[in-house]
């Protein structure tokens, strides 16, 4: 049951288009499992993918794939990577607030992308590329790897990786400072190891000086 489509795509081989039909912020759900190559989205207004079933990224051949076109667009459902995934976000962001399992396979990033479901699980890896903004409020279930952007939690909060922290030269951490108690200030939550580079940026809140 859901809308997401009278004929839904539900083949490793498909791509989910969610374009420019709606003129208004619009849910799509399904109350079961579907299996897709890839997801564009391409509307100013938002799609909030969401119900009790789950999307599987699955690729055929190659990597599958997220992308965003444009506009701030949501998964409220379970995203299991089935294959390495790219997300791609050119104009607008993407935000997982359900479970996001990477199950050994590798995300990378482009563009504005939140995670903010402390239920993932499996391990894998997410990598942000140069150009990519990763936030959240939540887990990452597996390795960190970042040549972008990391900006932990929402001014402020805590983004908490299950594995490694990597950062290279090109990387940099982004931490808001609003004060000194708990609650006050982001911060990055590292369970595994962590191998720092690049660069620490700063950002002072609500006229917070040290």
């Amino acid at each position: 049951m859901g809308n997401w489509g009278p004929q839904p795509p539900n083949a490793n081989d498909k791509i989910a288009v969610f374009g420019s039909v709606i003129t208004s912020a619009r849910t799509v759900y399904t109350d079961s499992a579907v299996t897709v190559k890839g997801v564009q989205f391409d509307n100013a207004n938002k799609y909030a993918i969401a119900g009790t079933g789950s999307v599987n990224m699955e690729a055929d051949v190659d990597n599958a794939s997220i992308a965003v076109a444009q506009g701030d667009h949501e998964f409220q459902l379970v995203v299991n990577l089935n294959s390495d995934t790219d997300v791609t976000v050119t104009a607008g962001s993407l935000a997982f607030n359900n479970r996001l399992n990477l199950n050994g396979n590798t995300m990378t990033v482009s563009g504005v992308v939140n995670i903010n479901n402390t239920l993932n699980t499996g391990t894998g890896s997410v990598v942000v590329a140069g150009g990519g903004v990763l936030g959240g409020g939540g887990a990452i279930g597996g390795d960190l790897i970042n040549g972008g952007v990391v900006s932990p939690g929402h001014s402020p909060g805590t983004l908490i990786v299950t594995g490694d922290f990597s950062q290279s030269a090109d990387g940099t951490l982004e931490i808001e400072l609003a004060g000194t108690a708990l609650g006050e200030f982001d911060v990055l939550d590292i369970l595994g190891d962590a191998v720092l580079d690049g660069t620490l940026d700063v950002l002072l809140l609500d006229g917070f000086v040290p």
